[in-house]
């Protein structure tokens, strides 16, 4: 992969990681309820910590660890798409960053599965970082959503 490709590609994903933070800081300044500011704030640092972590990615460093399969609990594959409202629940906040973690590792999946080679390595691994995400946020709303039910 020549270095123009590799930068193009690490520069589309830092600009989705910004565009991510600054929509869950926007948000969180937004959001009416104390919990639910936390959760955005903690995901704006999230994004922030992947951009940094993308600015500093080496594709010849990644390992076949960092492209292990993360488990998918799919709770999100059954949940609809919510839009922001300052006063949205706990669980609405859960699901609106579910289905937008889900949307953004269905687009590195999508361009893992186009390309190949040090290019699919690294969508691979981007489709990786967004699924652990998403699984994070599952866990949170099976623990505090569905337990309570």
């Amino acid at each position: 992969m020549d270095k123009d490709t590799f930068e193009e590609i690490r520069q589309f994903a830092i600009d989705k990681e910004i565009e991510a933070e600054e929509l869950y800081s926007r948000m969180a300044a937004e959001a009416e309820l104390p919990h639910v500011q936390e959760l955005f704030e903690d995901l704006a640092a999230e994004e922030r910590k992947h951009q940094r972590m993308l600015e500093n990615i080496n594709v010849d460093k990644v390992t076949d660890a960092d492209l292990a399969p993360v488990q998918d609990l799919r709770l999100s594959d059954y949940l609809v798409e919510q839009e922001f409202r300052p006063d949205m629940s706990y669980q609405d906040v859960l699901i609106l960053a579910m289905k937008r973690e889900e949307r953004s590792m269905e687009l590195y999946r999508n361009l893992a599965n186009q390309t190949a080679g040090e290019l699919r390595k690294i969508f691979e691994f981007l489709a990786r970082e967004e699924t652990k995400h998403k699984e994070r946020l599952q866990r949170e709303y099976d623990e505090f959503i569905l337990s309570e039910n």
